[in-house]
Formats: C-alpha cells, structure tokens, sequence
C-alpha cells in the first residue's frame, strides 16, 4: 500500500509575505494581465459602468482577501454574472437606466444578504440536488445569451433589444445593412484569429499561463489603435475608463428598498442568486482539487464571503461577486502560495486601470466584444456537448433540457423542470423513490480495511448519508466502496465520491468495487451504470439499452464451459496489452478505478490540474525499490475538458538510500523567465548540454552530490524522462500522455538503469545494451 504523503503548506500573514513574495507577486501579475480585460469586457456588455468590475475585485482582493477561507481563489465578476444582468433590462423593464442601475444594485445587495444565511444554516450541502450538468445547461444558455448580443458590438453597434433566438436569426439580414462598416468587422476578425488559433492549435498540458491570448488581443487592439491613430478615425467606437473617485463611486448609495415590493424584482433577485451561487459552489469544489496543497475550503464559509462582498458591491455599485474559474486556476498555474496572490493581483489590476485612464487611452468596443465573443464560446463550444455526451446519453438530455427551457423562457423553471427529469429518469432506470433520500449501507471492518457496502441505488442527492458515514471512520483506513449489490450507481453519485476523496482527510483514498457485473450507459469511467437483473426491468422496456450493453448482457449470461479461460469482455485494447506486460513481471494488472489523487499532488507535474483517477494500474520491485505503474486522469473540468490529460506515470518507493528532493523536466521559454524573476535552477559546468535543457529545482549542494557524471549521462542519453522526488517518492513520467506497450518497455529499462546507477549496482549506464537484450526483470 502507498504510504500518503506529507505536504507542507505554505506560511500566511507576515511569514508568507516574506516567504513567498517572488511567486505570489508573478502570480499575482499574471492574474492581473487577464483580469483587467475581462472586468472591462464584462462591465461593459453588462449595461454597467466601466469601473464596476473593478470596483468588485478591489473588494474581494484588497478588502475581504484577509478573511477568506481560501487561499487561491480568485473572486469577481463572471460571464455568469453578465448573462443575469442582461436578464434585468427584461424583468425590470424601464427606459430610465439609471433606475435599471439601481434595481440591479439592490438586487446585488439582497443576494448578499440571502448568501451570507445560505452560509450561516449550511445550506450549500443542497447543491447535491443539482447534477452538475444542469448547471453546465444553464451556463451554457447564458454563453449563447451572451454570443448573440455580442455579434452586433463587433461591428461597433449596439444590438436591438431582442430575445437570443430572435437576435440570431435576424443577424444575417443586419450584416447585409451594415457593409458600410465593414473596417470595424475585419478588425473584429483580426483579433478574433489570434484568441481562437491558440485555442485550435493548443498545447495540451501548458506549464503556465501567464499572458493568456485574451490580454494579448487586449495589449495588440489598443497598440493598433493608437499606432494607426484610429482614435480619430473612429472616436464613436472607443470607451475611456473614469479616473476621478466622483465617476468611479458615482452608483454608490443608490439601493432602493421600495424595489422589495415589486414582483418582477424578486424573480430577477432569486435566478440572480440561484445561478451564481450555482456556479460558485461548482468552481469552489474544482480549485479545492486544484490546490496542490489540499487546503480545502467550506462552502458554507465561502458563500459568507461571497455574501459579505456583494453586500459591499451593492452599495458602492459593483458588479455581482462569484468564485471565479479561469482567473483562480491561472493563479494556482502560475505558483501562488498564498493569499498574497490575491491582494497583488487587485493591486496590479487597480494600477493598470489607472494607467489607462489617467493617459485617456481609449478602448475599442471590438476588443471587449471579440473577448466576449471568446468566453461565451467557451461556455458552448462543441467540445463541450461532445464531453457531455461521452459521459452518457441520459446526462446529455438533462444538459439539453436546462439549455432550451432557460432560453425560451427562465432560469427558475429551467432548474425545476430539469431537476424533475432527472429523478424521474432515474425512477424509470429502476430507482425507488426510498433511494432518493437515504441508502441502505453495511460496514464490514478488516483491521485498517474498511468496506462500506451500498444496498441500495446511489443517487446524489442520497450522497449526504454516505458522506456522514466517511467522516466518522478513521483517517488512517482504507476505504473500500463496493457497489456490488447497488442497482443503480448514477454518474452524479460517482462525481460527489471523487470530490469527497479530495476534501476528506482519508490518507490513504477510496478504492471502487463491485461494478464488474453493472452495465455502463457508456465507457467514460464515471457513467451511470445498472445492474441487470433476472426480470426484464421498466428501463429495458423502453429499449435505451445500446447494442454494446446488450452484448454485454449477452456474454455475462452464456454459461461457461468447466475449464474455459475467458479474458474478461470488458477489458480494451490497452488494458489488455499492459494486462500482458504485466504478465511478464508475474504481478496482477488492476484496471478498476482508485480515487487516491491525495497520494499525487504533493508532485508539481499536476499543477494546475485534479487528478481525477488511477487505473490500469501494477506494481512490481526492482533491487528492492517498489515500481507501481498507473494511468491517470489529469481533469479541469467539463467546461476546461480539451486541457484535461490522461497520462502514464510510474511511482517508486522503498528506496534504501537518501535521495534530496527534486524537481527535473525539460527548461522551457517559462522557466528562463523565472529564472530572471530569480527563481534558479542547478546547473553544472562540466555538462552545459545538460543544464541547458534540463531545468533541475532542489537544494544546491544536496542535488550536485546525488547528481553524479553517471546519472547525467543516462538522463542526456535519454532527453524523454522527467522525474520528481518528494517525500520519500520518485515519479517519472515521459510525456502528456498515455504510453503505448513498447514505451512502458522502454520506461521500464530507463528506471532500472537508474535505479541500478543511484545503488551503485552499475556505474556506467548501459541503455543501449540493455534495450538491445531485452532485458524487462
């Protein structure tokens, strides 16, 4: 059994400011360099005053920062936020603006309020009704909200005041009346081709982010437009940021609580709060598993937060406050420590608006369209729809349904209708109505092994027993969740398992049994599976079993000759090639899923990313070192999916020496920039070639003593390999992605000529002798 391991957090207060200064002032700058153009492209589309996105970083970062339980969240406006308060111009219909303003400001403060008792009672563990990918339906309505609007400011026009659908058919009869304008579209296209060629071209598994393509059509507009003098040209079209406190607090102080008597207001505060709260809670629960530190924050006291800062926004007039994705996830990418972060990233953002409106540089609305444009994108894309889909076909229709019914008619009977297809889908896949609320659980205890059996169907909104019952078991256990006798594991089920494995102190992760004999609705790992039984069941009835799972069906119940070997049905073509090589080591290849990311994250080739699983998984020993070999799910996300990576890595322990702790892997552009920043890695003299390509991170004299000539030899014999080592633990890994049987063969030659070299087995590595003979054992 692995042992877990131990991490270090990074100091707070005073101490982290001093300790952590270098990383959380870059991280803090690059947070910055994408914050700014998004706050303003937000704002903007909003109907709302240029500085009101400002005005809620300023908040959450330099005001509430210091009371925030999380360390690494980034808090703000959202595209989310955008789509609701285009909402308000429909269910608080007035020609006035400035009254428009002030109801959606005493909508932003009654949300604060509701917030901060959602905290207060606990009630954020209710999310659990809500499968994720209704939220995503939701989300996804509000990037097309978005997208249609979006389209006319491309052409620096502001569009009609038409429903989504109605905006989008009539767009083509507008592009043939506006040809006049057509300088402003090609410019639009210009850096709509830079934001997008990233995203087509894009290197799966960046290292780092620090000026993503969004700041670089920021900087690349607002260069063009002032080294081409188009400020002149075209001076209808360019926006000039407010500078002088009067302009900036001029929506301060403007709540009206005669609003709170008015129907309309009500129904745009509740979808106001229900979808951002919604989307809070989602992107608080992904940076709890992006914390490479496992710092794990509560709902509860995040949605406090939250609540307290939209109070504030309210009254000095900012925009809605949520626990941003993009921005905390380029925060973690980037190396911050601490909380710090957060205040240097305000702070930065705050000069660089100052910047802009103290030298009056004016920006074209096609900027902030075109970003717009980008992130709505995002929301929709068909990347999205296709992971949706992967997951199952039952998933898939309530992410269609939440998506239809929020734009033809509310967020509010979105999540109604949607929430009751989904139990009512579950119903008919053969779930009682008993399992929607409770699960019959039996707990058999094995010394440190503990099996917590499920009798009953595993829905999600029945997770809160299971997750009761994990709480009071001990942290140094193994946890074993057999769903052999469970009829229906739905995949929602499954996410709320994982998520916990991550929040929870169980030092050792969750193991998965049982779900041999149940048929998947689909091959992604997590799917809704059922346990086929003898009496044709009502989900069969209806015919939604696909011909795949009737072949299972099919080959489970053909009996079985008395000494027939059958290689298991279920297994691919990749498990059953490692099956093999595994084979060859005389060990068992293990292809079930292991929550155990917790085991990982101390190692920084996950930075940026949750481990969502292991599996295919063998272990085996070399000279006495344990070599266990697993591939893992590197996940960001449904809504991030086409950054997710599922690699091949091998994890060794038990070595008989001591090792000094090391990070090796290829110098990148980044890391010669950290390196001017004053983050340095060991190089050595006598081998330049070495220290040119290979960025080495440790203590110096500790790394120049392991490091011996025959170990650089081997590693500039073989530039395929990057290796950590970190408590106790050495993960090698050769490139982002999953390896191939040839490849393990090789990885597994290249460790043990390592590991022969680091014991003084063999002095000068023989690689090339070795690959020739073949030599696996």
């Amino acid at each position: 059994m692995l042992q877990p391991n131990i991490i270090e957090l990074p100091s707070e207060g005073l101490k982290g400011f001093f300790r952590h200064w270098k990383a959380d002032i870059w991280a803090g700058l690059a947070v910055s360099l994408n914050n700014i153009p998004y706050i303003l492209s937000l704002a903007f589309i909003s109907g709302l005053p240029l500085q009101s996105g400002l005005l809620t970083v300023c908040i959450s970062g330099l005001l509430l920062v210091w009371l925030s339980p999380s360390t690494l969240s980034v808090k703000g406006p959202s595209t989310t936020v955008t789509a609701m308060l285009l909402l308000a111009h429909y269910h608080l219909p007035t020609e006035d603006t400035g009254k428009l303003i002030v109801s959606i400001l005493t909508s932003v403060f009654m949300i604060g309020i509701f917030q901060v008792l959602i905290g207060f009672f606990r009630l954020a563990r209710f999310k659990n009704l809500f499968p994720d990918t209704i939220v995503y339906g939701l989300l996804a309505a509000c990037g097309l909200m978005i997208f249609s609007r979006t389209l006319y400011y491309i052409w620096s026009d502001i569009p009609p005041r038409y429903t989504t659908l109605h905006l989008l058919l009539d767009y083509p009869e507008y592009i043939t009346g506006h040809l006049a304008q057509i300088e402003s579209m090609l410019f639009s296209l210009f850096l709509l081709a830079i934001v997008f060629v990233p995203l087509i071209f894009h290197e799966r598994f960046s290292k780092s982010a620090f000026l993503s393509s969004v700041s670089l059509i920021f900087i690349v507009g607002i260069a063009a437009v002032n080294y081409l003098d188009w400020q002149q040209i075209h001076s209808t079209w360019l926006l000039y940021l407010p500078y002088h406190s009067e302009k900036i607090f001029a929506q301060a102080y403007l709540i009206d609580f005669w609003l709170l008597l008015d129907f309309n207001f009500w129904i745009f505060t509740l979808t106001l709060l229900t979808i951002t709260s919604l989307e809070s809670l989602i992107n608080i629960r992904s940076v709890n598993a992006l914390d490479p530190y496992r710092r794990i924050v509560s709902n509860d006291n995040e949605m406090i937060l939250i609540g307290i800062g939209n109070i504030i926004g309210g009254i000095i007039g900012a925009m809605p406050m949520v626990t941003t994705m993009l921005r905390s996830t380029g925060n973690i990418n980037n190396n911050a420590h601490s909380k710090w972060s957060s205040f240097y990233a305000a702070l930065f953002s705050l000069m660089i608006y100052f910047v802009l409106a103290t030298f009056n540089i004016g920006i074209p609305i096609s900027i902030l369209a075109v970003i717009m444009l980008y992130t709505s994108y995002r929301m929709l894309s068909p990347r999205l729809v296709r992971d949706i889909y992967a997951i199952g076909r039952e998933q898939l229709l309530f992410f269609v349904i939440a998506f239809l019914i929020a734009l033809s008619s509310s967020f509010l009977l979105a999540i109604f209708v949607s929430v009751l297809v989904v139990y009512f889908t579950y119903w008919l896949m053969g779930a009682t109505l008993r399992s929607f609320f409770t699960l019959e659980l039996k707990e058999v205890n094995f010394g440190d092994r503990i099996t917590l059996k499920i009798r009953s169907d595993s829905v999600a909104s029945a997770f809160l027993v299971l997750e009761q019952k994990l709480k009071k078991l001990p942290s140094n256990c193994q946890v074993y969740i057999d769903f052999q006798k469970s009829p229906l594991v739905t995949y929602s089920f499954m996410e709320l398992l994982y998520q916990y494995e991550y929040s929870s102190k169980l030092e050792y992760g969750i193991e998965i049994q049982g779900l041999d004999d149940h048929v998947s609705l689909s091959k992604h790992p997590l799917a809704t599976r059922i346990l086929p039984s003898d009496e044709i069941s009502t989900w069969e009835k209806i015919n939604r079993y696909t011909e795949r799972e009737k072949r299972a069906l099919e080959r489970k119940n053909k009996p079985k000759k008395r000494h027939e070997v059958e290689v298991e049905s279920l297994l691919s073509e990749r498990q059953v090639d490692i099956l093999s090589f595994a084979a060859s080591y005389n060990v068992k290849m293990r292809s079930n899923i292991v929550y155990d990311g917790n085991r990982l994250r101390s190692f920084q080739f996950a930075n940026g990313f949750q481990i969502k699983y292991r599996e295919n998984r063998f272990k085996t020993k070399y000279h006495g070192v344990s070599i266990e070999f697993s591939d893992v799910l590197l996940y960001k996300g449904i809504r991030m999916s086409e950054q997710s990576q599922k690699i091949s890595i091998f994890l060794l322990s038990d070595f008989p020496i001591e090792i000094p702790e090391f990070r090796l892997e290829r110098e990148s552009f980044l890391d010669k920039l950290y390196q001017a920043m004053g983050f340095q890695d060991v190089d050595f003299e006598d081998d330049k070639k070495f220290s040119e390509y290979y960025s080495l991170v440790g203590q110096d004299h500790p790394i120049r003593v392991f490091f011996k000539k025959p170990i650089l030899q081997l590693l500039d014999s073989e530039r395929i390999y990057n290796i950590e080592y970190k408590n106790e633990k050495m993960l090698v890994y050769s490139r982002r992605d999953v390896l191939q049987k040839i490849d393990i063969e090789d990885a597994m030659i290249f460790i043990q000529n390592f590991i022969d070299i680091i014991l003084e087995k063999k002095s000068v590595p023989d690689y090339h002798e070795h690959l020739q003979l073949g030599l696996l054992s």
